[in-house]
C-alpha cells in the first residue's frame, strides 16, 4: 500500500498491516500478502479474532511454518523470488544501493519520492520495500466496505472477513494445509460482526 492508501496511523487496520509487514519481513518474503495478514491477526490473543483463529486451528507457530512452505512452493499471493535475490544473480547488491541512497538523500528519500505528485505515477521498483499483493489490497477494501455498511470503523473481524472473502491462493493454501474449515470460519466471523452491530 502506498502512503495514500495505507490505513490511518494507530488504527486497527494500521496495526494489522504493520503486523503483516513484520511477518513478511521476518520470513524474508518479497511481498506482503493475505497469508501474512492472517498471521498478524492470529498473533493477537487479546483480541476476539485472534482467539477465534486459534480455536479454528490457526495456531501461530504452525501457521508460520505453513506460510513458509506455501510461499516456498510458489503458491503464495506474490512472486516466489525476491527482487534482491534476482538482482544478486546478476551482481547487483540491492542492500548496498539502498544504504547509499539513504546516505546521500536521507532515510525516507524513496518513500518521499513515491508520495510526491511525480512519484505517484512511477512504477514501484526494488528500492520501495515489500510489494503489497493485490489480493491483500482487495481484502482491505472489502473490510472497509463491510465496516462502512456496519456504520463502524474497521476492526479485526472486518479484516478477517475481508481476507476470507478474497480469492487469495496463498490464504486458501494455508487454511487448507492447517485443516481450517473456511466456510465455518467465515460464518463464525460474520456472526460475531452481526452480534456486535
Amino acid at each position: 500500500m502506498s502512503a495514500r492508501t495505507h490505513p490511518p496511523a494507530g488504527s486497527v487496520a494500521d496495526r494489522a498491516m504493520t503486523g503483516a509487514l513484520q511477518e513478511a519481513e521476518q520470513a524474508r518474503h518479497s511481498y506482503v500478502g493475505c497469508e501474512h495478514l492472517l498471521l498478524a491477526l492470529a498473533r493477537d490473543k487479546s483480541d476476539d479474532v485472534g482467539r477465534l483463529l486459534e480455536g479454528a486451528g490457526v495456531e501461530l507457530a504452525r501457521a508460520r511454518a505453513t506460510v513458509q512452505q506455501v510461499v516456498a512452493q510458489g503458491r503464495g499471493d506474490g512472486p516466489r523470488w525476491s527482487q534482491a535475490d534476482l538482482l544478486s544473480r546478476v551482481g547487483v547488491d540491492l542492500a548496498a544501493i539502498q544504504r547509499r541512497v539513504q546516505a546521500e538523500f536521507g532515510p525516507r528519500a524513496v518513500e518521499e519520492l513515491y508520495a510526491s505528485g511525480i512519484g505517484r505515477r512511477l512504477p514501484r521498483g526494488p528500492l520501495c520495500g515489500l510489494m503489497v499483493a493485490p489480493r491483500l489490497k482487495e481484502a482491505f477494501a472489502l473490510a472497509v466496505d463491510t465496516a462502512r455498511h456496519d456504520g463502524r470503523g474497521v476492526d479485526s473481524a472486518h479484516l478477517l472477513l475481508g481476507l476470507l472473502d478474497t480469492d487469495s491462493p496463498g490464504l486458501q493454501a494455508v487454511l487448507a494445509a492447517l485443516g481450517v474449515d473456511h466456510r465455518g470460519l467465515r460464518a463464525a466471523v460474520a456472526a460475531r460482526l452481526r452480534a456486535a452491530s
